[in-house]
């Protein structure tokens, strides 16, 4: 399957309640009651998982070189080689998620559903300058980020013993996990050149939960995790999207036993009156929207000229 195939299509990213929303977001779903068995191990348990992941990292990196330039010398990042490098972020977000103890289900070796998500935001245009000095640029990202992994192990530390104990991860410690993942995949999104906006010195804890997002268009929601390419096409394919559901809704009316007609006090214009010959509709009870059911006419009645009114 290639890169692309695996990378839905949905909106552009749109403030929340007057909130701006960095281009790479992350959360988990809250688990309630966790598996001491499985907290116990999950050091050995998390290892495998861990090493593809790895193998995977170091496929990605040299590929960022080449982005490097891509970028640089024609100001965009390739859509294919985007999708490529962004997948690993798939992959980084379920390992922090199961090593962190945050989910007890084991991330599987692909693209599969997990109680986690990453979304990460494509841009057509790139900045030429932010990506020459991108070295230079995220030092003090690393110098922060350096005190928040040692802040992660000892929270980490701190709820295995406590899911050990109580069988629940503590809500305050899951909360800092949550937010100080999000901060170390934004860096790392930032460092892959994934994104130009800086990362923010912050853990996100006032960010909107990402379930609260738009489906992906008629055929169902968004994917509980994954990259979700924001950027070009999106509203002309969404556009065909809804127009092709307002179709098929129109072949499905077509085809039911009557017309539902709105009520109004005053005649529409070119719709034909009742014939002489013809019982006076009655209709049913309005439904939900307000509509009356009328029994449906034939063609002709529709393409018959209205009456003229009498002299």
């Amino acid at each position: 399957m290639s890169s692309e195939a695996a990378l839905p299509t949905a909106a552009r990213t749109a403030p929340v309640s007057g909130l701006k929303l960095y281009p790479v977001r992350y959360d988990v779903e809250p688990q309630r009651r966790h598996g001491r068995l499985s907290v116990l191990f999950r050091p050995l348990l998390a290892l495998p998982y861990a090493i593809v992941a790895g193998a995977i990292a170091y496929l990605v990196y040299p590929l960022t070189v080449l982005a490097w330039f891509a970028i640089v010398f024609a100001g965009r990042y390739p859509r294919g080689l985007w999708g490529f490098c962004a997948n690993l972020m798939i992959w980084r977000a379920r390992l922090y998620t199961y090593a962190g103890l945050l989910r007890d289900e084991y991330p599987p070796f692909g693209y599969g559903p997990y109680p986690a998500i990453i979304q990460i935001d494509y841009a057509d245009r790139r900045s030429r300058v932010r990506t020459i000095f991108r070295s230079l640029l995220m030092l003090p990202q690393l110098f922060a980020t350096y005190f928040i992994y040692i802040a992660w192990y000892a929270c980490l530390l701190l709820a295995w013993v406590a899911t050990l104990i109580t069988g629940s991860y503590p809500e305050g410690i899951r909360r800092f996990m949550v937010g100080a993942t999000r901060w170390l995949l934004r860096l790392e999104a930032y460092i892959l050149l994934l994104v130009d906006e800086y990362p923010p010195f912050t853990l996100g804890l006032d960010e909107p939960p990402l379930s609260t997002e738009p489906p992906a268009g008629p055929g169902g929601s968004l994917p509980r995790t994954g990259i979700i390419a924001r950027g070009d096409g999106y509203e002309a394919e969404h556009a065909l999207q809804s127009a092709g559901a307002a179709v098929e809704g129109l072949e499905a009316e077509s085809r039911a036993p009557a017309l539902h007609v709105e009520r109004s006090e005053e005649p529409f214009e070119g719709v034909p009156g009742p014939r002489a010959d013809e019982p006076a509709a009655v209709s049913g009870p309005p439904d939900q929207a307000g509509f009356h059911t009328f029994p449906a006419r034939s063609l002709d009645d529709v393409r018959r000229p209205p009456t003229p009114p009498p002299e």
